[in-house]
Formats: structure tokens, C-alpha cells, sequence
């Protein structure tokens, strides 16, 4: 075994931080806990593949563990880490149980990248045609419960947003358990000037529903009336994983899907604007960073900026959208733009800055230990809870032998 202090960080599916902004967050977790001295584990459910042969090429071990087999669970057993992270809350509820077992003393920490249950909840208002930024009750349901309870059996949580904390400590989570962590960008050494630019451009990974939204609002209302004012326009729809319904926008009305690409920044850099016309969602934007970080101004709703500061150019409907774009046209108004993203990078996205917050709250957890885990709530769930998902998980583990 070796002598270094040991950290694990569970995740539910292997990391690809060139096809999402919840895998750059993991990997610059990664590289975080291993600046941190910590030799890091990375433990998932699947079978090794491309995405954890990267991660491993960083430095990480990486082992497949069946959270519902004993047998593949005795792995677990050789590791003493100080040190446990959690990728999601479902992550947590697959392995927390037995994280808590085998190792006692380590620290949970759970990085939530967003909160979904609130993202979940916005959804179901925006299709229900009600208030999206504060939903209302009803349209939480079992994955609040899941959610909260979750956080509260581990130890500690990460949240991107500021918006995110202030919504769990309104919602009952002790606000010493809980760190705001946003993603860090950093910006490119040399930016395109508008000149060298054309066209429109849109990132997202289109597994995650807000993106396909986004895009589907953009090609049925917002694209079209803007092509009636400037007939020649082009949007760019890049990301992994596209929907048919993406693809086949290919070559229609001056846009142009091109799917996965290799190098983002190097494709946004391109373009004169990035477009997130983003109704729904949680945490931060990883799109937004990523058009600052090239040097290309950002028009979103607000929405889409939350969390992100303020003044930049916004719009909630088709009538703004145009009014915003022809704005945009105007190199001053084009480059104040450029500017305040650039600015708010530096302030609030700095990589330096989020890692020492990172360092100081773990240290600090970590002296806390004891004191955190003396909050009831937390205590009465993992007593409860903690039975239940190891008896749920053994359940399923002799269902499995019988097949």
C-alpha cells in the first residue's frame, strides 16, 4: 500500500471533459485533489473505456466497482483513503453506504456541478408555462427528497452557483457544510478580432435537455425572425451526442450542425457570438466560460447568466433576441462585451483563486469533522438511510446471482 494519503472519487460515468461541462468539472477536481498531495482513485460502475483511459493518463488509478456486489466491493477494502468525493447525489447513493463502512474517518464530499432537482423542477415549469427561476412546490417531487438527503449524509457538498447555496441553506442545509466552487476558465493568449469572425455559434452536450431545448426554441422562433432581418446569418451547432432532430437542421435556413468537435475553443473562436437561449437549467454555464475565455461575447437569458454577474447582453424573447443581435453588430457594443466576460473571468473564474477556496474548506472541514457530523439530520439519515440503500444493494446483488 502505498504511503501517500489517498483520496477516491466516485463518479458514475467516466469523465469527458470534451463533450461536457460536468466532465472538465471532474477532471479539474481531479487535478485539484492531486495538487492537494492526495494519491487519487477513481471508481466507477463501468467497465474501463476511452473516458477513463484519459483520466488515467492524468495520473489516476482508475477501478471498476459493481456498487451492488460484495465480491467487487472487497476492493474497496485495500484502499484507507482520508479523503471521499462523490460526483452526483445518485453517486452517493450507490457507494456512500459502504464508503461510510469500510472507511469511517475519511470526509464525503459531495460536487453536485448542479442541483438537479432544481433543474428538474424548472423544466416542469417551463413546460407548464409558469415561473421558471423560482419554481413553485409542486413541481419538486422525489428527487428533492433523494437530493437533499443525499447531501445530507455526507459530510460536506460543492455547489457552482451562488444562487445554489443561498437555495439549500433557504432550504435547511447548515451553510459551514456547503462551498461555493465555481468552474475555472482561463482565457486564451491571443483572441480573434471581430473582422476575422462570422456567423453565430452554439455549444452543448445533447444528452442534457436544456441544450436540446435551447436549440429547438432557437430553430423554430428566435433564428427565423432574425434571418428576415439579416438574410445571410449563420449559426454553428457544435456538441457531442446530437438528436436527429439536431442533424437535420444541417444546411437549413443558414444553419449548420457539426456535431462533436474535437477542439471547442478553437470552433467558438470562429464565430462573432455565442447564443444560449437557455430556458430552463441549473448551476453554471460551461458554454459561457468557454465564449469568454476565446474572446467572443455571450448573448443569453438571464438564465443562462445566473450566477455568472450581471450587465451582459441578455433577452427573454424573439423581439429582444433581435434587438440584442443588431446591437451586436456595432464593434464598441461588440467589444464591451468581450471585455466584461473577460473581467468577470478574472473576478470570479480564476482557476488560482477556486483552488485555494477549494484547499482552505477542505482543511477546515476536515479539523470540523466531529462537529459537523453531529448535525441531527445528517445523523438520522445515514442511520436510516444508509440501512436501507445496504439492504436495497444486497437485494439486488442475490436477484443477480439467481439470473
Amino acid at each position: 500500500m502505498s504511503d501517500s494519503k489517498q483520496a477516491v472519487y466516485f463518479v458514475n460515468l467516466w469523465p469527458e471533459p470534451k463533450s461536457s461541462a460536468a466532465g472538465v468539472r471532474t477532471f479539474e477536481m481531479s487535478l485539484f485533489v492531486k495538487r492537494l498531495g492526495y494519491e487519487l482513485i477513481g471508481i466507477s460502475p463501468n467497465a474501463a473505456s476511452e473516458h477513463s483511459h484519459a483520466w488515467e493518463k492524468s495520473g489516476l488509478r482508475i477501478l471498476t466497482c459493481d456498487p451492488n456486489s460484495s465480491a467487487s466491493a472487497e476492493v474497496l477494502k485495500t484502499l484507507s483513503p482520508e479523503l471521499v468525493i462523490f460526483d452526483r447525489f445518485y453517486t452517493e447513493e450507490k457507494y456512500g453506504w459502504r464508503a461510510r463502512e469500510v472507511w469511517p474517518l475519511a470526509l464525503q464530499v459531495i460536487d453536485t456541478s448542479d442541483l438537479h432537482s432544481l433543474r428538474a423542477a424548472r423544466q416542469k415549469a417551463h413546460l407548464a408555462g409558469c415561473a421558471v427561476l423560482q419554481p413553485s412546490d409542486e413541481f419538486f417531487d422525489e428527487d428533492l427528497l433523494r437530493e437533499m438527503a443525499a447531501l445530507h449524509r455526507a459530510d460536506v457538498c460543492l455547489v457552482v452557483s451562488p444562487f445554489e447555496v443561498n437555495w439549500l441553506i433557504q432550504h435547511g442545509f447548515e451553510k459551514e457544510r456547503v462551498c461555493y466552487l465555481p468552474f475555472s476558465s482561463q482565457p486564451d493568449a491571443n483572441f480573434k478580432t471581430l473582422r476575422e469572425r462570422q456567423g453565430f455559434c452554439f455549444l452543448g452536450n445533447y444528452l442534457h435537455k436544456p441544450n436540446v431545448d435551447a436549440v429547438q426554441w432557437l430553430a423554430s422562433e428566435l433564428w427565423p425572425a432574425l434571418r428576415k432581418k439579416l438574410p445571410e446569418a449563420e449559426l454553428h451547432l457544435y456538441g457531442a451526442y446530437p438528436s436527429q432532430m439536431i442533424s437535420q437542421l444541417h444546411k437549413k435556413n443558414g444553419i449548420f450542425s457539426h456535431g462533436f468537435v474535437e477542439n471547442h475553443r478553437e470552433a467558438i473562436a470562429r464565430h462573432e457570438v455565442m447564443l444560449a437561449p437557455l430556458r430552463f437549467g441549473a448551476g453554471i454555464k460551461g458554454k459561457i466560460l468557454e465564449a469568454w475565455a476565446t474572446g467572443t461575447p455571450v448573448l443569453g437569458t438571464p438564465l443562462a447568466f445566473e450566477g455568472m454577474g450581471d450587465g451582459f447582453a441578455e433577452f427573454k424573447n424573439s423581439e429582444e433576441f433581435i434587438e440584442q443581435v443588431l446591437l451586436l453588430q456595432n464593434p464598441n457594443y461588440w467589444q464591451k462585451n468581450v471585455a466584461a466576460g473577460l473581467q468577470e473571468l478574472e473576478k470570479s473564474f480564476n482557476q488560482e483563486l477556486i483552488f485555494k477556496t477549494f484547499a482552505d474548506f477542505l482543511a477546515n472541514s476536515q479539523t470540523q469533522l466531529e462537529n459537523i457530523r453531529r448535525s441531527l439530520t445528517g445523523r438520522m439519515l445515514r442511520h436510516h438511510n444508509s440501512q436501507y440503500l445496504k439492504y436495497f444493494s444486497m437485494w439486488i446483488e442475490e436477484k443477480n446471482k439467481k439470473r
